[in-house]
């Protein structure tokens, strides 16, 4: 039998250094997503320069105060991290170190050119796919870094509204086997249960349609906990602010 029969289409593109729409058939993915299937596009983005993107990022947070609590995250053009644990409260359950990054701008050279290449293509195939016209300049999303701690990290079963985003993007930046074992995304289809355990690794490209319910369970349940290492689950989204507010737990 093959994956496609458990709702898993699997793409791989000849690009190594550099994301590039051209060999993607956009309608035959439309049509994927619209059924409810999960598409997986291997080798998307290059690991050397998703790396690169987790070392930036870290710098970053070490040189960033940490944003409180008592405000609220969901701004437009703001830049911030915050370490949420489950002990938090939080109307969505859930334990990583977020980064978000509504105003790019502001980071330095570097950084900036990195981060706002990789979202750049993301955001692209977003509207591309979706036939939206998102941007980031005018705050309609913004790209977000999730690191999920080992034996800590997990993401609460929940659902989006399917419009306006209509599809959700993940991208994975760490490496599975090296910097965690388990706690691949699991998503309920109309085909079952298709858990991304082993089936994506540092580069890989999820899309899924936005209203199917998901959840990252707790990344490896036996490790001890580490807030300052640099390992764990590492993945990068596109979040619309005003459908992240409409999110809710299944």
């Amino acid at each position: 039998m093959s994956l496609e029969q458990f709702g898993l289409h699997v793409l791989t593109t000849p690009i190594d250094d550099e994301f590039s729409l051209y060999c993607l058939d956009t309608t035959e993915l439309r049509e994927k997503l619209s059924s409810g299937a999960i598409v997986v596009i291997k080798n998307a983005f290059s690991p050397r320069l998703l790396e690169e993107l987790r070392e930036f990022t870290v710098e970053w947070s070490n040189q960033t105060e940490s944003y409180g609590f008592e405000r609220s995250a969901s701004l437009m053009h703001l830049n911030f991290h915050r370490k949420d644990s489950e002990a938090d409260d939080a109307s969505l359950p859930h334990c990583f170190h977020q980064f978000g990054f509504g105003n790019m701008d502001e980071l330095e050279e570097g950084f900036r050119v990195l981060i706002r290449s990789i979202a750049g293509d993301m955001l692209t195939l977003q509207n591309l796919i979706a036939g939206t016209s998102f941007t980031f300049e005018e705050g309609d999303c913004r790209p977000k870094i999730l690191r999920y701690p080992r034996g800590a990290g997990y993401l609460a079963a929940h659902k989006h509204p399917l419009t306006p985003q209509k599809i959700g993007l993940i991208l994975q930046l760490s490496r599975h086997g090296t910097d965690y074992e388990d706690g691949g995304t699991v998503f309920e289809t109309p085909f079952g249960k298709v858990s991304m355990k082993g089936a994506q690794d540092i580069g890989d490209l999820v899309l899924f349609r936005y209203d199917l319910v998901h959840e990252v369970p707790l990344v490896d349940v036996n490790a001890s906990a580490n807030w300052e290492s640099s390992d764990g689950k590492w993945s990068m989204v596109l979040e619309l602010l005003k459908t992240h507010e409409n999110s809710n737990v299944d």
